[in-house]
């Protein structure tokens, strides 16, 4: 459940190639209505969201005996409030926490955990990724940082902790007109779910600037 549809996406792309049965929700009440009428296995549950947020959304999906059975997943962005976040989400009934931004181990490892899936899968290659994270390390140079785009990687900086996909390819786009290799980069980052990368590279060039 998460209020943005290019979130909600992320777990829909992941998992939907592996024969898992899927639905989204875009606030809590939808959430809570879904999870009555089709009984999930497991819930990943964004906590901030506007109206019915994920606290009280759990809250009441836990709260019935139909509930208990449902395995819920809080998703958590990283700030300061981040271990009150945690603790509140444990409190209202989550059955465990990742913080954001995720990566896709932790989804497999969750769904493991809470539901005992395997996976048999062949080795996947790094190559791609590392291409891509070395295309765009090198593209950040302290030119690229100067003040009037430092705004812009601000942004993409904090879109990228709390997995913004929309915001970060509009970022990106902003970032093509003083470098379209960073841009395409980036968004190429973004496609594959390496949201990660972009902000350790962004937070490795601040340093490299400073």
């Amino acid at each position: 459940m998460d209020d943005k549809w290019t979130n909600r996406q992320l777990p829909i792309q992941l998992l939907s190639p592996l024969g898992f049965q899927l639905q989204e929700a875009c606030n809590g009440m939808e959430g809570q209505e879904t999870q009555e009428a089709w009984q999930p296995h497991l819930i990943f549950m964004d906590l901030r969201m506007p109206g019915m947020n994920g606290w009280e959304a759990t809250k009441q999906i836990k709260g019935k005996n139909e509930g208990q059975a449902t395995a819920m997943i809080a998703l958590t962005g990283s700030n300061l409030e981040e271990e009150e976040e945690k603790g509140s989400a444990f409190c209202v009934g989550c059955d465990d926490v990742i913080r954001k931004p995720f990566r896709q181990a932790e989804i497999f490892d969750t769904i493991e955990k809470y539901l005992g899936v395997g996976y048999v899968c062949e080795q996947p290659s790094n190559s791609l990724s590392q291409e891509l994270q070395t295309k765009m390390q090198e593209t950040l140079t302290p030119e690229l940082l100067e003040a009037r785009t430092a705004p812009i990687f601000a942004n993409l900086e904090r879109d990228s902790i709390r997995i913004n996909l929309e915001e970060i390819y509009n970022s990106s786009e902003e970032i093509r007109a003083y470098n379209s290799d960073a841009a395409d980069a980036c968004g190429a980052l973004a496609d594959n779910f390496e949201y990660s990368q972009i902000l350790n590279l962004i937070q490795l060039a601040k340093k490299k600037h400073d």
